[in-house]
């Protein structure tokens, strides 16, 4: 895949984090982190008293936090991850996407010794490669037989699938056919609407999927990325005849791209 940077790779980290980023502290419940986190940013980190890194949290963990019984007013230190992969502020951008390669995260907290000097994830990378056109294929990249689920699975089914694939985002079938997309962010919004009620989540996954923006298996790869780019998705079906192919995301150019 011919590829160049925006930037120089050995650029440090600092130069494409994004340092305005929302945070929990260790103290902080799981209902006020659910009502208030902006879709666009997909982690949370969450800090001591003192303003360190304690931990992190995905919307695939507050999920699983809710469907295991956790109560919304549960603190963030209960369920949290511990265990974060993170770099420091000073890294290089080459250095930092080998991490998001090899770790398989999406994204990693970035610290000025302790403290949190911002977040960095796919979509930053992706904001600074550039794809030579005509050069590479859609099919090239993209994942083949991705995990999908039908329209008519209860909501509550598909986020057990979240939880248990740790995958964000699904493409919807009905009849053999891509109906739609849903992303873990979607049902949070939605478990925000019917106040945390693990009984009202019973409709199909139909009701809470959005249309979805589709890609050719012929489609030019650079295109996808400035789909990406443009429409802030992570994520975009590939679809031949109206039936699914493959999903072309972030991390697939991520995992490809030449360093």
């Amino acid at each position: 895949m011919s590829t160049r940077y925006l930037i120089n790779p050995e650029n440090r980290i600092a130069l494409i984090t994004n340092s305005n980023v929302m945070y929990g502290l260790e103290n902080t419940t799981m209902h006020s982190i659910v009502q208030a986190i902006p879709g666009a940013q997909r982690r949370l980190p969450v800090l001591t008293e003192k303003g360190n890194l304690a931990g992190i949290l995905t919307y695939t963990d507050l999920i699983k936090a809710l469907l295991g019984g956790r109560a919304p007013h549960s603190r963030l230190e209960s369920f949290m991850t511990r265990e974060v992969v993170s770099c420091g502020h000073d890294s290089s951008v080459y250095a930092v996407m080998n991490i998001l390669r090899n770790s398989g995260v999406g994204g990693v907290p970035v610290l000025r010794g302790r403290k949190l000097f911002g977040l960095v994830n796919e979509r930053d990378f992706l904001n600074v490669l550039a794809l030579k056109p005509n050069t590479s294929t859609v099919e090239e990249i993209m994942t083949r037989k991705p995990f999908y689920i039908n329209s008519s699975l209860p909501i509550l089914d598909c986020i057990k699938s979240m939880a248990g694939t740790k995958y964000r985002r699904f493409p919807v079938v009905e009849n053999k056919k891509l109906v739609g997309i849903v992303t873990s962010y979607d049902v949070l919004t939605h478990l925000r609407k019917v106040n945390f009620n693990i009984a009202e989540l019973s409709d199909p996954v139909r009701a809470v999927a959005k249309p979805a923006i589709t890609l050719s298996k012929g489609d030019d790869a650079a295109e996808a990325i400035r789909i990406m780019k443009e429409n802030s998705i992570g994520g975009i079906p590939v679809v031949e005849d109206g039936r699914l192919e493959g999903i072309v995301t972030e991390y697939d150019f991520i995992r490809k791209v030449s360093v």
